[in-house]
């Protein structure tokens, strides 16, 4: 992708599943892999899949009967999930440079790619819609928006739809009208990547909250008329928050298991505001009056239970330590990153950092 290059990606090459389950897998792909991810999949029935905002009750009349219904999380018009289609899902977590940029501009680089690497593969002669090209529509594939993928005739073959929030970018996508040869995934892999890595059996986090996602949210009645769900009190992850851990809440230190099941999104670093002193056993962060430093450390996506817990061995309670929102070097910067600053007088404690 021009100005993008991914340094890795995990490519699932997945089966054919029901409609609740693909949309859970997408999302809770989302939530816990902590580098980006192509799922590529495919339905066990007949299906279609409706944009976040759309009004299943008005489109009822212009649907086909007896297929499957399911609402997605991100946006974008109904999709018609039959034969010879080809789905895949697109997720980058939070900070990276796709994920950061605005809805156009992303869209157009995985879209620009897919066109790429459809043309290469031999598949035809493919272009990205341009403003002449727009029809309104609710019917994703009957209305082709900004940067879709079309054909030389002029028929639109690839449409996706995105969500956007604190975990990073999800993009849903579809490929129809269109024979893809069985190493075309792979391939298309290689060129967003430096380094591809296949899945073979999904982490069983993912696993779990693909299940709890199918049965509390996409399943559900509900959720398909009015995006209503039941995971309320489930800790979900796009509930949780980015933390930063700068001293023995890392991997291989004394308190390390404080942080559970929580996935390690990499190192981090915050801005050069800081200063770390040596408080007999462990370090602690506090603001920097001058002289500042950027403090290295690693990032973790913490539900709330962890994060109480936490709280608890940091006595925040007590005011030993307090947890805000830091602010953070590239690619972190404004991503909601919070982490604990001691409070206590450090005049003479050793400074660290």
């Amino acid at each position: 992708m021009p100005g993008i290059r991914l340094d890795s990606l995990l490519l699932h090459l997945d089966g054919a599943h029901d409609a609740a389950w693909n949309m859970a897998a997408d999302q809770a792909w989302l939530e816990c892999a902590p580098q980006p991810v192509l799922r590529v999949y495919a339905w066990d029935r007949p299906s279609l899949s409706l944009g976040y905002a759309q009004n299943v009750e008005r489109l009822a009349p212009q649907m086909p009967a007896g297929w499957a219904r399911v609402r997605r999380w991100s946006g974008g018009g109904v999709v018609l999930h039959g034969p010879g289609e080809f789905t895949y899902a697109l997720s980058l977590p939070a900070g990276h440079p796709l994920a950061l940029m605005d809805a156009a501009q992303s869209y157009r680089l995985v879209h620009e790619s897919l066109a790429r690497a459809l043309n290469a593969a031999g598949c035809g002669d493919f272009r990205l819609a341009q403003a002449e090209d727009l029809v309104e529509g609710a019917f994703c594939f009957e209305a082709p928006a900004l940067h879709d993928v079309l054909g030389a005739d002029g028929r639109k073959v690839s449409g996706a739809a995105q969500r956007r929030g604190p975990l990073g970018l999800l993009h849903q996508g579809s490929i129809q009208q269109v024979t893809v040869p069985p190493l075309f995934w792979r391939q298309w892999a290689e060129a967003l990547a430096a380094e591809v890595h296949d899945v073979g059996l999904p982490p069983p986090r993912w696993q779990r909250r693909t299940r709890q996602l199918q049965r509390h949210r996409y399943a559900l009645p509900q959720w398909l008329q009015e995006r209503e769900d039941e995971l309320r009190g489930l800790t979900p992850a796009h509930e949780a928050e980015l933390v930063f851990v700068y001293g023995t809440l890392r991997r291989g230190q004394c308190n390390h298991h404080w942080m559970g099941h929580s996935p390690c999104w990499g190192e981090a670093s915050t801005e050069p505001a800081f200063a770390v002193h040596e408080l007999g056993g462990y370090p602690g962060m506090v603001r920097a009056a001058r002289g500042g430093a950027a403090v290295q450390g690693e990032l973790y996506l913490v539900d709330a239970a962890t994060l109480q817990g936490l709280d608890e061995l940091e006595d925040v309670a007590g005011g030993e330590y307090a947890r805000v929102e830091l602010p953070m070097a590239a690619p972190w910067q404004g991503c909601g990153v919070q982490g604990y600053l001691y409070l206590r007088e450090v005049g003479n404690c050793p400074r660290l950092v």
